[in-house]
């Protein structure tokens, strides 16, 4: 399967294909000013169990670390996240790619990348679904996105306070002569 990645700036763009992946805080991305672009429910289960609608807030873990793709290439994802556009030619192998930075990251703790389409069903959570569900689900409006998303633990975070006022991105650095072949600049 192709996967899409948009960048505003040509330099994260440049970076992404010479192997630098970024991911970002869960909860990041519901504070994201651009109302275009947040989710408010970003890291909210919302469940509605035999007619009873009841939301958790703080259901994120602080440490979920997400990587944002799209399935399609669009102007509408152009226009809302950027006309730099890398190609990423093989999920499979990418995710082999990130699962094995992310063990060398978390010095042989890390565990492989979970990896899946995003439902835009937000709000039929109920509580014996697994945390990792929520991360793959999204309310209805951003459904033109058709998201897949990339989700692994970083342990930076879950050992420390919340309180703690630390960077919201991680990089997970790939091997160059694999990003060659693994990626294809489209602009």
């Amino acid at each position: 399967m192709e996967l899409f990645k948009y960048f505003k700036e040509k330099c994260h763009a440049d970076a992404f294909c010479k192997g630098s992946i970024r991911f970002a805080l869960q909860t990041y991305y519901r504070n994201i000013e651009d109302i275009d672009k947040s989710d408010e429910l970003e890291g909210v289960a919302v469940s509605n169990y035999n007619g009873i609608e009841k939301t958790i807030n703080n259901y994120a873990q602080s440490n979920a670390m997400i990587l944002c793709v799209s399935t399609d290439i669009n102007k509408f994802l152009k226009y809302k996240h950027g006309n730099f556009v890398v190609r990423i030619n093989c999920c499979e192998t990418f995710n082999e790619a990130l699962s094995a930075s992310c063990y060398y990251r978390e010095n042989g703790i890390g565990k492989n990348i979970s990896n899946n389409l995003v439902t835009y069903d937000k709000g039929t959570f109920n509580r014996e679904a697994d945390f990792n569900d929520t991360v793959f689900q999204k309310p209805k409006q951003h459904c033109n996105e058709r998201e897949y998303r990339f989700l692994f633990y970083d342990r930076k975070y879950a050992e420390v306070s919340i309180s703690c006022k630390l960077d919201p991105f991680a990089f997970l650095e790939l091997d160059r002569n694999l990003s060659k072949t693994l990626f294809e600049k489209l602009y």
